[in-house]
């Protein structure tokens, strides 16, 4: 039970969940005849001490021993905070100049998004803006809109995008040399050797 990283308070009711399988001792024995097979009954116990475990993580997490027991927090203060006093107020002040350069970098990436999300926006109205004038000058009718989206021209312009990579692909392609000759029939013997057509139905 020690490994389990229980709080006080969810070590008591997780005690209180065992109820008379508890025998005062950190080892916990639970024993399942539900089911004919020993593989069956194995994952019953499993379920069922899963089930324990969770229920008794709804307690408070608190250190309830810590805020009782005066020489428990001094014991606490030291361990993490340094044996001095002069250690403990210097990484108390080391932890809460951390905590304001976090607090500080994650409102910056909030506000890079905000600032990428309306960018996007922007940039998607002013798309919308210039299929609709792209409508009016093929005869379509926006009935009045300013901005309108167009399934078919975002579909052509990304084809169009496609199409222009696989042309700049192809104009960086090189020429592959061949490291050593390829030998074999050449288009002049195989001329020769082709029958033509006075050579056809010739009596022998």
């Amino acid at each position: 039970m020690k490994d389990m990283g229980l709080a006080p308070l969810q070590r008591d009711r997780f005690i209180f969940l065992l109820g008379n399988r508890y025998t005062g001792s950190d080892k916990v024995k639970i024993v399942c005849r539900q089911y004919n097979t020993y593989h069956e009954n194995y994952i019953r116990a499993n379920e069922i001490l899963r089930e324990l475990y969770w229920e008794a993580k709804r307690a408070p997490s608190i250190n309830t021993t810590a805020l009782k027991n005066p020489y428990r927090r001094e014991f606490f203060k030291k361990k993490f905070l340094g044996r001095t006093r002069e250690e403990r107020l210097a990484a108390l002040k080391e932890l809460d100049t951390m905590d304001k350069e976090h607090r500080l970098e994650v409102d910056q990436k909030e506000m890079g998004l905000l600032a990428e999300e309306n960018t996007r926006q922007d940039n998607l109205r002013k798309k919308r803006r210039e299929y609709a004038q792209k409508r009016l000058s093929l005869g379509f009718n926006n009935k009045g809109q300013e901005e309108v989206a167009d399934a078919i021209m975002e579909e052509l312009e990304q084809k169009s995008k496609e199409y222009e990579k696989q042309i700049e692909e192809q104009k960086e392609r090189k020429p592959v040399k061949l490291v050593t000759p390829v030998k074999g029939i050449s288009k002049e013997e195989i001329e020769r050797l082709m029958l033509t057509d006075a050579d056809k139905f010739k009596p022998i």
